[in-house]
This record gives structure tokens, C-alpha cells and sequence, in this order.
């Protein structure tokens, strides 16, 4: 097949990889077969649409939980023949809310895949949810991020605070002796940045996850949102159907202090609580035979 494919952020390398594996053409011009898109309805992806009339998308995942984006009042394209998404945990969630095309795990792509690894609980890498690229940032995301940072900096111990768009702009405020980096968008790039534990938000989470990091999730009891500032807003209509399905069993929201700690601790030592979570939203790395299988079966 002649396939186009928009790398969002390094998220698809990998699957550009394993198309090539298979004998695929990688393409930029028309005529193309498929259209392998992380979105199909926003304005920037329909000028890419419309340079290949009539060529079918199969939509892969823009973000961790970006497939719940089409519950938040995204609209499917009228080519969009059906989405890849990571693990079965996922798919499950778009069949619960009726997302209207087929839906076909492939496993994990988003780059590193480790079996975990205890570790002592030395440090904090905190992600918080990032500001967008206009340095807009969801009020109740902000709140959420200045929430979590208040309990980390309660429990005493070492803090480094990876931001993308800014400290303030994230919601956060300068502390003496808190590390600040900058991250990267790109996941075909990232890396355990040295502390024992990450505790973060969405794609990030899940790669830390991935990568057999120990890892605690903030944000959780937020509902799922789209859009790029004040008025632009939505949230999934149908997220207390499948919120608690898709729910990380270690949350930095549960506890504060002390007992955050605990919850840290328990992170570090065993991956027993959330082994099920990562065979259902993590599961095996992505195959180029899984990769081929869900597509011609989409094609199909």
C-alpha cells in the first residue's frame, strides 16, 4: 500500500517503522491507499484530507486518551473507516460511549517497554497537565496540577517538576529546592528522567507505566476535555460511563501527606495493584503482524 501518515509529536514512528517492515510505501503526495491520521476532524488535518480525495483514514492515538475526544463532540469524518487504539481497555471504553466505527487494538507503540522495576523512594519526578502551545490552560487542569503539587510538596521528599509551556502557566508557583526542567512533546524521545517515582497525567503516565517506571496518576477525577481556550470547551458527554473502567489504582488525589507518601512507597516497591491495568491499557508492544491485521481487516 501507498500509505500518508502524520507523525504527531514521534508518536508514530514506530508505526511508520513497521509499515515499512511489511513493504508499505511511505507517501506525501497523491495517489495513496490509506491516510494514517492522529485526528480526523480539525481544520489542520482536513487540508491534509482533502490533498487525497476519496482515500480512507484509519485514525491512531493522538494522546493517551485522546480516543474520548469523539466524546467530547468531535465529529467523524465521513472517510474514516475505523481507529487504532492501545490496549483493549480503550477500545472497550469507545464501544461503551458508541463511538461509530470499528475499533481495533494493536498494543503498545509509544515508544519503551519494560517490565517494572522496584525502586527506593528517593525522589519525584512530577508531569503535571501541560499548557497548550497558545499558552492557554484548562481552569479545572490548573487547578487539578496546583492541587497535586501543594500534596508532593507536603510528603518532604526531593521534587523535579517537568513542565512543558511554563511553571506558571501550568498552574504551578516557584519553590526553593524544587527542581524545574523542560520536557519534550516528542515520545519517540523520552526518557526516565532519573527520579524513583513520576507522578503525571495522560500520555505521559501511561509511558512511564510502559517503561516499567514506578508511577502514581494525578487528574483522575477530572472530566475528559477538548478545545483551545475560554467558550472552546467541551467535555465527554458520557465519562461516568466508562471513567471509573479506565481508572489508574494509584492516584496522587486519594491521599495527601503522609499518606501520599504511602501511596509513593507503594508504587516504588511492588507493580501488584496495577498489573491489570497495564495488560488492559498498556498490554504487549505493537507487532508489525498486529499493525497489518488491524488494518486490512479495517479495509476490509
Amino acid at each position: 500500500m501507498r500509505v500518508v501518515v502524520h507523525d504527531h509529536q514521534g508518536k508514530a514512528f514506530r508505526l511508520v517503522q513497521s509499515l515499512l517492515e511489511l513493504g508499505h510505501e511511505i507517501v506525501t503526495r497523491p495517489p495513496a491507499d490509506l491516510l494514517l491520521l492522529d485526528q480526523d476532524s480539525l481544520p489542520y488535518y482536513q487540508r491534509i484530507i482533502d490533498r487525497f480525495p476519496g482515500t480512507p483514514i484509519v485514525v491512531y492515538p493522538h494522546g493517551a486518551l485522546s480516543w474520548a475526544c469523539w466524546d467530547a463532540g468531535w465529529e467523524v469524518n465521513e472517510r474514516t473507516i475505523g481507529q487504532l487504539v492501545i490496549g483493549e481497555g480503550a477500545a472497550e471504553a469507545m464501544r461503551t460511549y458508541g463511538y461509530p466505527r470499528p475499533v481495533k487494538a494493536i498494543g503498545w507503540f509509544y515508544g519503551e517497554h519494560r517490565a517494572f522495576t522496584p525502586l527506593p523512594l528517593r525522589s519525584i519526578l512530577f508531569a503535571p497537565i501541560h499548557a497548550l502551545a497558545n499558552g492557554e490552560m484548562y481552569g479545572p487542569a490548573a487547578a487539578a496540577n496546583a492541587s497535586t503539587f501543594g500534596r508532593l510538596l507536603d510528603t518532604g521528599i526531593p521534587l523535579t517538576v517537568r513542565c512543558l509551556g511554563g511553571v506558571e502557566a501550568c498552574g504551578l508557583w516557584r519553590v526553593p529546592g524544587v527542581t524545574y526542567i523542560g520536557g519534550s512533546e516528542d515520545v519517540s524521545r523520552a526518557e526516565d528522567e532519573s527520579p524513583s517515582v513520576a507522578v503525571g497525567f495522560e500520555t505521559f503516565a501511561y509511558c512511564a507505566v510502559a517503561r516499567g517506571q514506578p508511577t502514581v496518576m494525578m487528574g483522575q477525577d477530572l472530566t475528559y476535555w477538548t478545545g483551545h481556550g475560554p467558550g472552546e470547551y467541551k467535555t465527554a458527554e458520557h465519562w461516568n460511563w466508562y471513567a471509573n473502567h479506565i481508572r489508574f489504582p494509584l492516584d496522587a488525589e486519594e491521599s495527601g501527606g503522609a499518606f501520599l507518601r504511602d501511596t509513593l512507597e507503594e508504587a516504588c516497591r511492588s507493580d501488584e495493584e496495577m498489573r491489570h491495568w497495564r495488560s488492559r491499557f498498556i498490554g504487549e508492544p505493537m507487532t508489525a503482524d498486529r499493525l497489518e491485521e488491524a488494518l486490512m481487516e479495517l479495509m476490509a
